[in-house]
């Protein structure tokens, strides 16, 4: 059995098993922060959004290369080798005392992060802001189990795509979108087999190409940004919150004042009960079209929501190398949907999220049905590191929570980024006699409430309950 290692914020863990290297090529890769202005409005975009933008031509046309014959060799690398992605920023990880964590200034010196703490009351759990619920079948062959989710969101599935079609024209030229679709598909037989089976079905029933499809499932595999709060109850319950974070910066509503590829996802944003033996297995929360798992609970057991972590190129070499054909590496979507099927308890999720090599680096937030046992699995590509229930960021008061953005913990967050330093004050404030309206008041409150959040889910793991919202913060924001 794997033991919980309490550890305080200015140690480093035991448990840490993530990969150092002293020695890194420092080559520069420096895409300044964005400035865009819509008529006397100012957004600004951080420079991660940029490079995933930049990054999106790089993956396409290697793609394109590969499959046309014209990459005839690949670099060998051992396992403890520095990876394309760490030669291009240090990834050497130091002690908390030496990263600046107990420097953390209680409040940010930017004026949106002082915002008083939300007072928004918990919605009614089948109102306006609620999503619809399906079930998914796993007794039913795999090309009939999205058949229903798929039909109800036909529609926003196609305007979804037609958006992504018609910015990726408009910023890169039509070339990259159609290597794509013609491409993609033939990454579909290195998948697993019932995954691949699934995916045919969803494009069969939603009259799209396969590789459209594909495209749905690598897409949010890179852009989703996140944060995850497990808090404990006065009781003893756990209960697991998350803001799911996700745009493509591709295009600006002036009207609504919020990005378009945002309010696309929040109208295929459903509830799955995945059903075995004709009960529910699990519960998540999925956009249409997208099979893998971002946000889920196991009845009685354990709940779990994955945060994207910041690496300069991320998962795409990951992607490459699975393109290239170097496929020992698990999607993390479908890691998280294996751990949802098939552990029964919260040391076994937690022993099946630490060891697989991944495809990206990833933060795993799993909370257990029992008290005080909750952790953040920090994940590079191949090593590890457990932040367990109970340790503190230096600001943080009360010892029943726990929060994830998409920065390490130990080190203090971007301050243009900083979501974790408005959680810790208003969960502080509000405490945990109320712990669904505490999630959800910490969870509205501006900047962790955003112009990128798509949903809010609360999960309470002793009844299996999934709560979930759709979500759009007023301007400003």
């Amino acid at each position: 059995m794997i033991q919980s290692i309490s550890i305080q914020s200015h140690l480093i863990s035991p448990r840490s098993h993530l990969t150092t290297r002293s020695k890194v090529k420092k080559r520069s890769l420096m895409i300044p922060m964005k400035n865009f202005a819509f008529d006397n409005e100012v957004l600004i975009l951080p420079t991660m959004a940029v490079q995933n933008l930049y990054l999106i031509i790089l993956v396409c046309s290697s793609i394109s290369v590969i499959f046309q014959g014209e990459c005839k060799k690949f670099q060998k690398y051992n396992d403890d080798q520095t990876l394309l992605s760490n030669s291009l920023t240090s990834n050497v990880i130091l002690p908390p005392h030496l990263s600046g964590r107990d420097l953390l200034p209680e409040e940010s010196k930017f004026p949106q992060f002082h915002q008083e703490c939300s007072n928004e009351p918990v919605p009614p759990i089948h109102g306006p802001l609620s999503i619809p619920s399906f079930k998914v079948d796993l007794d039913l062959p795999p090309k009939q189990r999205w058949k229903e989710v798929v039909t109800a969101k036909k529609k926003e599935m196609e305007l979804f795509l037609q958006f992504i079609r018609n910015n990726t024209d408009r910023i890169f030229g039509k070339k990259v979108f159609r290597v794509v679709e013609k491409y993609l598909p033939k990454l579909l037989p290195s998948l697993p087999p019932i995954y691949q089976k699934e995916m045919r079905g969803i494009a069969e029933t939603a009259e799209m190409e396969v590789g459209d499809v594909v495209l749905f499932n690598i897409f949010y595999e890179f852009f989703s940004l996140c944060t995850s709060v497990v808090m404990e109850g006065k009781d003893g319950t756990m209960y697991h919150g998350r803001n799911l974070d996700f745009t493509t910066y591709m295009s600006w509503d002036r009207e609504n004042k919020s990005w378009v590829s945002s309010q696309h996802l929040r109208n295929m944003t459903v509830k799955i009960d995945f059903m075995k033996d004709k009960r529910v297995l699990f519960s998540s929360v999925n956009f249409a079209g997208y099979i893998g798992i971002l946000t889920g609970v196991k009845k009685g057991q354990f709940s779990l929501s994955i945060n994207e972590r910041f690496r300069v190129l991320g998962g795409y070499v990951g992607l490459l190398e699975w393109i290239m054909g170097i496929r020992k590496q698990n999607w993390v979507g479908f890691l998280t949907r294996q751990v949802l099927e098939e552990a029964t308890s919260y040391e076994e999720a937690m022993e099946m999220l630490e060891k697989p090599k991944l495809l990206a680096p990833v933060y795993f937030i799993l909370s257990s049905n029992n008290s005080k046992q909750a952790s953040v699995i920090t994940r590079d590509r191949r090593g590890y590191d457990v932040w367990n229930f109970g340790s503190r960021y230096a600001n943080q008061d009360g010892d029943w929570y726990l929060v994830q953005t998409n920065y390490d913990h130990w080190k203090p967050p971007p301050l243009f980024d900083d979501r974790v330093t408005p959680v810790v004050r208003c969960a502080d404030s509000i405490g945990n006699k109320n712990t669904t309206s505490t999630l959800f008041r910490v969870l509205s409150t501006v900047p962790v409430l955003n112009h990128e959040t798509i949903y809010t889910a609360i999960m309470k793991i002793n009844t299996g309950d999934l709560y979930t919202w759709v979500r759009h913060c007023q301007w400003p924001c």
